[in-house]
């Protein structure tokens, strides 16, 4: 038996590899870990330089999947850390895939180079119509994987379990709805169990855990409640026990008390929150994404950062009545518009990515669709609303293409 790396025949390959992209595995590994994009940047920025560095001091010879890497990392890394814009994020791997494919069609065109050949030509010989052909192939991948990015629906759940639990039974299903509204675009679902469980019960929570899990794995889950609601005699088993036993890919935390109507403003992170911080904390460890319920007050969102919050989801109400009432041209509705366009921006600057959800409806939220750096919307009421119209897969269809550039 081989026990030595020496006596390994592939040791010596493995060991290669590791060292070539060892910068992008520092980066994977703290974004998995902390969910900060920018400090895996900082990271994979620092650790592509010490790569170069080591590779230039010990005289080894740099690969050219080294040298892209390194010249991709340091401009689009230090664009990054220097914008701190969750638009340019969004859309930076439609630029790098669009990019690659316009210099690889380039080179072949007009100065008929194969890229790929230059690249991999040392690792397989082939003739020079066939690294034509792979390097067209290659490029047609690239510029299709550089699709626009588009904003997530996350539809909320939440009246069709009220619905259903008008009577006796399971319909309307939840879960049907779940998959319906995904077949029509959907990227996300999102419920809010409270502990009246006025709508959704912690059943349904199971249910679809279980559902997106094995059917959907790609489709985001979004848990939505107050973190310090606890168990109740009625069978609800606190908000905390049911994220930790679905670890949903993200948890909004929402200061609702258990007799509200709906939820109506944002916390309030004037005065300190050491408890909020430890709930922070507790859901990030499970590996959840943290997103705070939150009005549009710009000084609040370093705030929120500071806690650990990995998003914020601005409540939209103010705006969508302001909209109801003065129309989008309406100088109300810009003013309130602008509100949050300010603390959008300033969330965005400490590093938060952003969320937004109530009362948005077909009518209002082309206009608020155009929020720098949204990146999801969570809609519910509206949907149930104009499905009494439209249909329930024709509405959520017509909120898919509006958030789609």
């Amino acid at each position: 038996m081989r026990t030595a790396a020496g006596d390994n025949p592939n040791f010596g390959f493995y060991m290669q590899q590791f060292l070539e992209y060892f910068a992008v595995i520092a980066f994977v590994a703290v974004y998995f870990l902390t969910k900060d994009v920018f400090l895996a940047t900082a990271v994979l920025l620092v650790a592509i330089t010490a790569q170069v560095a080591f590779y230039k001091l010990t005289k080894r010879p740099l690969s050219n999947e080294l040298k892209v890497t390194f010249w991709v990392s340091l401009i689009l890394g230090g664009m990054t850390l220097v914008l701190r814009d969750e638009t340019f994020i969004q859309w930076k791997p439609s630029i790098v895939s669009w990019a690659i494919a316009l210099g690889l069609i380039g080179a072949q065109l007009f100065a008929k180079v194969s890229l790929l050949k230059k690249m991999m030509g040392a690792a397989m010989t082939l003739e020079d119509g066939v690294w034509a052909k792979l390097t067209y192939g290659w490029a047609i991948g690239f510029a299709l994987s550089g699709q626009p990015v588009m904003m997530t629906l996350s539809v909320n759940l939440n009246k069709i379990a009220r619905l259903r639990n008008s009577r006796d039974g399971g319909r309307p299903s939840v879960t049907d709805a779940a998959r319906q509204a995904i077949a029509e675009g959907a990227m996300g679902i999102t419920v809010h169990p409270r502990p009246d469980q006025r709508h959704i019960r912690p059943d349904d929570v199971y249910d679809l855990a279980q559902l997106l899990a094995d059917e959907y794995p790609n489709i985001e889950y979004n848990i939505e409640g107050n973190p310090f609601a606890g168990p109740t005699d009625q069978g609800y088993p606190g908000f905390q026990q049911l994220v930790e036993a679905t670890k949903p890919h993200q948890v909004t935390l929402v200061p609702d008390s258990d007799d509200q109507l709906t939820s109506d403003h944002g916390w309030d992170l004037s005065q300190p929150q050491p408890t909020l911080e430890e709930q922070i904390r507790t859901y990030g460890a499970m590996g959840c994404r943290v997103s705070l319920f939150m009005d549009p007050t710009p000084d609040h969102m370093a705030v929120a950062r500071s806690l650990g919050a990995h998003r914020i989801e601005f409540y939209t109400g103010p705006y969508a009545e302001t909209f109801w009432a003065q129309g989008a041209a309406g100088a109300q509705t810009q003013a309130c518009f602008d509100e949050f366009c300010t603390a959008a921006k300033a969330a965005t600057e400490a590093g938060l990515g952003i969320n937004a959800g109530h009362d948005l409806d077909q009518e209002n939220l082309p206009l608020f669709a155009t929020l720098p750096g949204l990146q999801e919307v969570s809609i519910g009421h509206a949907i149930m609303c104009e499905a009494l119209q439209a249909g329930y897969g024709p509405t959520i269809k017509r909120y898919v293409e509006i958030l789609t550039p």
